[in-house]
């Protein structure tokens, strides 16, 4: 309201050319624009001069609102001007009259009034359906003196993660408003877990992704197999991950297994040589813990065995680790050397000759 009812109203010259210029008023954000004014007419020489209202956004170019004159001298009429209003920052009014005649009028309770506060709208600053963990910004159209936020918030725009219906009221410096509101929907991760394997080296695992999403796609790393089970035999314990796909929302998580790969124990056995007919010892000597022993031949379950073979022979052990369960081997020779050949000749003399034995052998 620009002039207040109650105030003394303003009153044009009887007989010079007049104009009442109001500016400096802000109708940004306000549409379907009219002024309403108490317009009185006095009685002068001349009652039949005319008033003339028009507006501008700039003070130079001006725009002729329409509104009915008095009817009557020394009434008061509550009058509407309409047309073209601009919204503007600084919109101009001006009120005038020329010189040709003696009316004068008076002007009281001057006010803007707008229909409607421009109508609101809020524009995402990308898609508003996404994943979580996504979010979007949502901006309110400009123009506003204040904005109210359904969440509280009161600055033009608003980022936001969570799913639901957000709306922003807009009011203009006149208290005027509009409503604008926007639905986000967030689509939820799927649900991925993987299985973990402990293998021993050599040997192969079997991991298997399960998921809750929809028409899934898969794909592993490292790998990069597409199947929802994978085969591996890592030769040193190894993550494995695996990003799904939802087929209908499109959002993607991932998880991982881990094979654990023990490795063999090693082994190793002496291999020495004996004299036909001699025994000799052969231990097994390990990096296993807490390891159990199974000999070939023989069966024997200790970590040494004492053995006897005629002829050269391999000996071999399987050592079994007692904390992870992995086996590992080794063999050791026994090397078995003939003994020599010995011959001797049994010669006949009469008594007091001589005879010359000689022994014959093998033997180098």
């Amino acid at each position: 309201r620009l002039l207040k009812d109650g105030e003394a109203p303003v009153r044009t010259a009887t007989a010079l050319a007049r104009d009442f210029v109001i500016s400096g008023i802000n109708t940004v954000g306000l549409s379907s624009m009219e002024l309403q004014f108490g317009l009185r007419k006095e009685t002068g020489t001349t009652s039949t001069g005319l008033l003339t209202l028009e507006v501008s956004d700039d003070g130079v170019t001006w725009t002729p609102l329409t509104f009915t004159q008095p009817a009557a001298v020394n009434t008061w009429y509550l009058t509407t001007a309409t047309g073209n209003i601009p919204a503007a920052p600084n919109l101009y009014i001006r009120f005038s009259k020329d010189s040709s005649n003696g009316t004068q009028f008076r002007i009281d309770d001057l006010q803007v009034l707008s229909g409607v506060v421009n109508a609101a709208t809020i524009t995402p600053s990308g898609p508003t359906i996404f994943c979580a963990g996504g979010s979007v910004t949502l901006a309110a159209s400009a123009g506003g003196a204040s904005y109210a936020w359904s969440t509280g918030d009161t600055t033009p725009s608003i980022t936001v993660s969570a799913a639901g219906t957000y709306t922003v009221t807009i009011f203009d410096d006149n208290g005027c408003s509009s409503t604008a509101s926007q639905t986000v929907t967030v689509n939820p991760l799927p649900m991925v877990s993987v299985n973990s394997a402990t293998v021993c080296a050599g040997d192969s695992a079997t991991l298997t992704a399960t998921t809750d999403a929809t028409n899934p796609s898969y794909l592993w790393s490292p790998g990069g197999a597409t199947t929802a089970t994978i085969t591996v035999s890592p030769a040193s314990t190894t993550t494995y991950t695996v990003s799904v796909t939802d087929g209908v929302t499109t959002c993607a998580n991932s998880n991982s297994g881990t094979v654990t790969v023990n490795q063999l124990p090693t082994v190793s056995i002496n291999s020495p040589a004996i004299c036909a007919g001699s025994p000799t010892t052969l231990t097994a000597i390990t990096s296993a813990g807490n390891p159990t022993y199974l000999w070939s031949p023989g069966g024997a379950t200790t970590a040494s065995i004492n053995v006897s073979p005629a002829s050269t022979a391999t000996y071999s052990v399987t050592v079994t680790d007692g904390t992870t369960g992995c086996s590992g081997s080794g063999s050791g020779l026994v090397t078995v050397n003939p003994l020599p050949t010995v011959s001797i000749n049994s010669p006949t003399i009469c008594a007091g000759d001589s005879a010359t034995l000689t022994a014959t052998t093998s033997a180098a």
